[in-house]
């Protein structure tokens, strides 16, 4: 039988070996290079750059302030804003005034600052109300608008309870004590009198008190403040009542049934002392002889 004998290579029966690659090509050195020298002066390019933009903005800074350019350009916008708006029909012809009595007008459009013939958006209404508000008499102010053309104001006033005398000046003040004004005093006579430090921011208390009983605010011709912790109440016959620091209230109910009574009241009488819990200190400037005519024993 035929043998098929297997060819051989002719290799001489040995590989061959791959050649080494270079350790480094010259385009590799030529990168290492440019990176080298990025390291270098990249850095130094980031400093000259930094120091570049502050100086100028410094410098675009300074001249901004010396010429006050966004002062003016704000304001030309403005201008120019406002402008369009006039234009447009949106501009303040009409200012209404409601709840002002004592306040004047004119006083009431000085505060407001409200421009006719200016833009009716470009005013501001919360400063307008708050300058309003800084008027004597006035207690609360509410501007509106109603566009096309027209401002509405409300004011609430205040309303004066009593006059404050201090240090020979007189004041009209309000249920909160707060001082409205002292012009016009004449016209309100009429009103309680509190006199002395600091009575005007403590009346309202004893005010409030006294409207329940009429009896005595009609015999009432001042109350007086004392050394700025208790009342003195001075009547129109110049009696002086002395009432207590702490409970104030039942010295007036107290107060109340003897001017009802009218026991203790006399030409003779200078004082009636109500300091000390339920009893009634008199003081007349003839006591024996008051005594004698009430028929009152001296204990």
């Amino acid at each position: 039988m035929r043998q098929v004998k297997s060819r051989r290579a002719k290799s001489g029966g040995t590989a061959r070996t791959a050649k080494k690659p270079a350790a480094r090509t010259s385009r590799g050195k030529t990168a290492a290079s440019q990176r080298r020298r990025h390291a270098v002066w990249l850095p130094r390019l980031k400093l000259a750059f930094s120091i570049v933009l502050f100086s100028a903005v410094v410098i675009t800074g300074y001249w901004m302030v010396q010429t006050n350019f966004p002062i003016k350009l704000i304001d030309g916008a403005v201008k120019y804003t406002d402008d369009l708006l006039r234009k447009s029909g949106l501009a303040v012809q009409e200012v209404d005034v409601e709840g002002a009595v004592k306040t004047k007008t004119a006083a009431i459009m000085s505060a407001l600052a409200i421009k006719k013939n200016y833009s009716i958006l470009g005013q501001s209404l919360d400063k307008a109300r708050r300058q309003v508000e800084q008027l004597d008499w006035v207690r609360s102010a509410a501007v509106m608008r109603q566009l096309p053309s027209r401002l509405k104001l409300f004011v609430q006033e205040r309303e004066p309870v009593a006059i404050w005398q201090y240090q020979q000046k007189h004041y009209l003040i309000d249920a909160d004590g707060e001082v409205i004004t002292d012009e016009g005093i004449e016209e309100y006579v009429h009103l309680p009198v509190v006199v002395g430090k600091g009575a005007a921011q403590k009346a309202p208390v004893i005010l409030h008190l006294l409207s329940i009983y009429p009896n005595i605010q009609d015999h009432m011709r001042a109350i007086v403040y004392v050394n700025e912790h208790r009342w003195d109440i001075w009547t129109e016959s110049e009696v002086v009542i002395k009432l207590p620091e702490q409970g104030l209230e039942d010295s007036l109910k107290q107060l109340d049934k003897i001017l009802e009574s009218g026991k203790y009241l006399s030409d003779d009488v200078q004082e009636i002392d109500l300091r000390i819990s339920n009893k009634v200190i008199v003081r007349a400037e003839n006591a024996m002889q008051w005594l004698s005519k009430r028929k009152i024993k001296k204990h």
